[in-house]
């Protein structure tokens, strides 16, 4: 589980190197927007409730392939990861909409090898 962090400068895409020039002042002028927005809307899902105060529960695990719940009594979610060289199709009751790339799915999900989805109830 753990706590996520997130280092000075992560957020837009800044690069680390080594002392001391480990971070420089924060580059307003060189933001990576598509770093940004992926960390503006990864803050947002670890906003719901099921995230910071829900149960996990492991559906499926398969060779590096994982599709897990999180939920409390107030949001579930359901978390699928494909790190593998696979394809997996994974199933499900009713629509549920991906937080991240903001599809829909019904009944059904292909995953593809580094494909990640963070899915909620929705139409």
């Amino acid at each position: 589980y753990g706590v996520p962090s997130v280092y000075y400068g992560d957020e837009i895409g800044m690069q680390g190197f080594c002392d001391p020039l480990n971070r420089g002042t924060f580059s307003w002028d060189k933001i990576d927007s598509e770093i940004y927005n992926f960390y503006v809307t990864m803050g947002k899902i670890r906003n719901i409730s099921a995230f910071s105060n829900g149960e996990t529960e492991i559906i499926k695990e398969d060779s590096g392939f994982i599709a897990y719940t999180r939920k409390d009594v107030n949001s579930e979610s359901l978390i699928v990861v494909n790190l593998s060289n696979k394809e997996f199709e994974f199933s499900f009751s009713g629509k549920l909409k991906d937080l991240i790339s903001e599809r829909v799915f019904e009944d059904k999900i292909t995953v593809k090898y580094g494909d990640y989805f963070v899915l909620i109830s929705g139409n």
